[in-house]
Parts: structure tokens; C-alpha cells; sequence
């Protein structure tokens, strides 16, 4: 029988470095870095990368004012003693119908500071849901207990 012919394969692969990760969201006064093209005679910003990656701290506080009609809010947090947090509804996950906070209402979030030098709120998880937090803010109370 004839001998299957010998494959040869190079000693080493070199692979790309992998693309960076994608960027969820830019801020106002982000700076970041790209590749300039032209796509159909427009400039289009190809491979987009994130400068001033700013540090952030989660922490846990509670909502101490909410101002629905302007749609922010302020946390505290015994970590930010001197101010509190601003917060911005566009802030808050997993609320989609209703962004917004109850006075009282304990949430997790990443602070950040501003171009002002405040704290600011990112990512803010209530840590109750919404049904709850109406419940408990809200209900129907002046009841007694009675043992039969």
C-alpha cells in the first residue's frame, strides 16, 4: 500500500492580538482613541478605544432625594461622607418602565467622579424590586393583631 503523503505544519502559529472589547456606552467627556475611514464618502470611526478609563468604586447607598420631575436623584454613602451621589434615571438597570428611585430605597452602583470633581452614579441596581419597594413605602397600615 502507498504511504498517506506528510502533512508539514509550521512549528509556531502567530495569531492577531484579540480586538479590544467593545465599548457599551460613551460618555460626555470621554476621550478615545481611532482609526479614521471613509465609508460612501463619510469620515466613520473604525476601532474605537477608551483613554481615560477612569477609576470607579462600587458601593451601597440609600436614595435620600428624588426629584422625578427633573429625572435625578441624590444617594448616600457612608463611603462619600461629605456629598452625596448624583444619580441620572437614564442611570438606572433593570427598571425599564419605570427609572426611578424611592426615597429610602437601598441601591448598588459604581461612582465615579465628574468632570467637576463630584461623585456621580453608574450602573444603579436597586436591591429590591420595584413591587416591593411600593409595598413597603406606600401600603395600607393602622391595622392590629389580635391572638384568637
Amino acid at each position: 500500500p502507498i504511504p498517506p503523503p506528510k502533512r508539514r505544519f509550521p512549528s509556531a502559529f502567530f495569531l492577531p492580538p484579540p480586538p479590544p472589547p467593545p465599548l457599551n456606552r460613551l460618555r460626555p467627556g470621554d476621550e478615545v482613541e481611532f482609526f479614521l475611514t471613509m465609508m460612501k464618502g463619510r469620515p466613520q470611526a473604525r476601532d474605537l478605544c477608551l483613554l481615560n478609563k477612569k477609576p470607579t468604586v462600587r458601593v451601597r447607598g440609600t436614595c435620600v432625594k428624588w426629584y422625578e420631575s427633573r429625572k435625578y436623584g441624590f444617594i448616600k454613602a457612608p463611603e462619600y461622607k461629605d456629598a452625596n451621589i448624583f444619580c441620572l434615571a437614564t442611570e438606572i438597570l433593570g427598571r425599564q418602565s419605570v427609572r426611578r428611585l424611592f426615597e429610602g430605597e437601598e441601591v448598588e452602583c459604581l461612582v465615579c467622579i465628574d468632570q467637576r470633581g463630584r461623585p456621580q452614579a453608574q450602573d444603579v441596581s436597586p436591591l429590591e424590586s420595584i413591587e416591593a419597594v411600593e409595598r413597603n413605602s406606600g401600603g395600607s397600615g393602622g391595622g392590629t393583631a389580635t391572638n384568637d
